[in-house]
C-alpha cells in the first residue's frame, strides 16, 4: 500500500570510516523513520544491508555483510515494523569471506538464504526462524566451488525453489536438494545486541534532471540448455547400486549397495534438510517413530542420499 522498508548502509556523523547498516521506512510523503545499525565492524567500517524482505509474522530480516578482523563476514537481523532489533546473529568463515545477499522466508518459518563465499563461490545456508544454522551447502559448478555468488531464492511453479548464479537458474526441489550442491562445516555464529542510532533527517522534494538517451535496439533470442536434469542423488563412482527399501516403509527401513556396512554413519534429514536423527547402520533403521512424511537418508561416508517416505 505505499509503504516499504528499505535497506542500505550510510555514513554516521559524515565520517568516511564509519558505515553502518542503514533502515527506513518510507511512504508516499517521505521517510517516517531512519535508524543506523552498528553491527561491530572494524576501521575501515563497511557494513551493508543487501536485502530485506517481509515475514509472514509481521516484522521483517535484513541480511547483509560487514568487515570483520582481516575478513568479510555475514549477518542476518530481525526487525519489528518500527526497526526495533528481536534479534540478530553474525557468522563467520575460516575462508575469511562470507556475504549473506538474498532470503526468502519458507512456509515453516525457516529462512533460506543464498550469499558468497570463499573465492566468491556460491552458498545456499538454511537458517531456523531465530537464525540458528541448520545446515549449509556450497554451489560446486562441475566438481568445482563456482566462482560466483548465489542470489534471489524465489518460489517455483508449482514447487520447488529457483535460485540464481551469474549466468544460471539453479533449481531446487521441495526438499532444498539440486544439483551440483556440497555440504559444508557450519559457519561460527553468535547472537549479537546492534547499537541503533536514529539520524536527524528531513524530507525534501527533489526533481532530478532527465536526460534523453541514445540506444541501440537489439531483438533478444531467448535460449536455454539443461546441465542437470536430474535432482535425485548424486553417489561416489563406487557406490553403484546403493538403494532404501521398502519405500514407503512403515517401521524399518534397510540399505542395500556393495559399499554399505554395518557400523557405517548415518543421518537422516527432514524435508528441509534438517538433521532429525544421527547414528551407525546395524543392519535397519527403525524409524517408526518418525511422523509420517518425506525424509533423506545421509551416508556420508559414501557419498550418497537416498529419499524415503515415512507412512
Amino acid at each position: 500500500a505505499g509503504i516499504h522498508l528499505l535497506s542500505g548502509a550510510g555514513y554516521m556523523n559524515d565520517s568516511s570510516t564509519t558505515k553502518n547498516v542503514l533502515l527506513m521506512k518510507v511512504g508516499p510523503g517521505g521517510a517516517d523513520w531512519m535508524k543506523f545499525y552498528d553491527l561491530g565492524s572494524v576501521s575501515p567500517q563497511l557494513e551493508d544491508g543487501l536485502r530485506v524482505i517481509a515475514l509472514n509474522d509481521g516484522n521483517f530480516l535484513v541480511v547483509g555483510g560487514y568487515t570483520s578482523t582481516g575478513s568479510l563476514d555475514a549477518f542476518a537481523m530481525k526487525v519489528d515494523a518500527q526497526g526495533d532489533v528481536l534479534w540478530a546473529r553474525r557468522y563467520m568463515s575460516d575462508a575469511a569471506t562470507l556475504i549473506f545477499g538474498g532470503a526468502l522466508e519458507l512456509a515453516d518459518g525457516s529462512l533460506l538464504i543464498t550469499g558468497t563465499g570463499a573465492d566468491y563461490s556460491g552458498i545456499l545456508v538454511l537458517l531456523q526462524s531465530d537464525g540458528t544454522q541448520q545446515w549449509v551447502q556450497r554451489y560446486e559448478a562441475g566438481g568445482n566451488p563456482a566462482g560466483y555468488g548465489l542470489s534471489r531464492p524465489r518460489a517455483a511453479y508449482p514447487d520447488g525453489y529457483w535460485v540464481q548464479t551469474r549466468d544460471r537458474q539453479l533449481y531446487l526441489n521441495d526438499q532444498l536438494m539440486g544439483c551440483d550442491f556440497t555440504d559444508l562445516p557450519m559457519y561460527s555464529s553468535s547472537a549479537f545486541v546492534p547499537t541503533v542510532v536514529e539520524p536527524v533527517f528531513t524530507n525534501a522534494s527533489y526533481a532530478p534532471d532527465l536526460f534523453d538517451l541514445t540506444h541501440s535496439g537489439r531483438v533478444h533470442e531467448p535460449a536455454w540448455t539443461p546441465i542437470c536434469v536430474d535432482n535425485g542423488i548424486v553417489e561416489e563412482a563406487g557406490s553403484t547400486a546403493l538403494t532404501a527399501f521398502p519405500v514407503p516403509t512403515e517401521d524399518q527401513l534397510f540399505l542395500s549397495g556393495p559399499d554399505v556396512r554395518i557400523g557405517m554413519s548415518v543421518i537422516i534429514r527432514d524435508g528441509l534438510g534438517r538433521e532429525i536423527w544421527r547414528g551407525v547402520y546395524s543392519g535397519g533403521l527403525d524409524v517408526a517413530g518418525l511422523t509420517a512424511g518425506s525424509y533423506v537418508v545421509e551416508l556420508s561416508e559414501l557419498g550418497g542420499r537416498l529419499p524415503f517416505v515415512k507412512h
